[in-house]
């Protein structure tokens, strides 16, 4: 079970710094090929992924502040429709037992 935790998740520190250490093996290794300047480009991609996912695991505030707001409107919306239904009925109620009887006209 430690061992899938293990192997579930990318530390981010690491894959920057094995795509450095490609980089620098394959230019000690092919030092005029223009290979070199490839195998810097994972390293540069690793690292500015490491700043994209920092910047979206930030909480976003406003967002959350937002989708309170619309549940909270939605509440007190159905809130205020369940209350004028029942006020409704019941002056259709006491209007009924209020209202004087009709008299049949000869």
């Amino acid at each position: 079970m430690a061992q899938s935790a293990l192997y579930g998740r990318l530390d981010v520190g690491r894959i920057v710094a094995t795509a450095e250490a490609l980089a620098i093996r394959v230019s000690e290794r092919f030092p005029d090929a223009g290979l070199s300047r490839v195998a810097r480009e994972p390293a540069r991609v690793a690292a500015r992924a490491d700043g994209r996912v920092a910047a979206l695991r930030a909480p976003r505030r406003g967002l959350r502040i937002a989708i309170g707001a619309t549940v909270a409107v939605n509440e007190v919306d159905a809130l205020t429709t369940g209350l004028s239904a029942k006020i409704w009925q019941k002056l259709v109620i006491l209007g009924a037992a209020v209202r004087p009887p009709q008299t049949a006209i000869r």
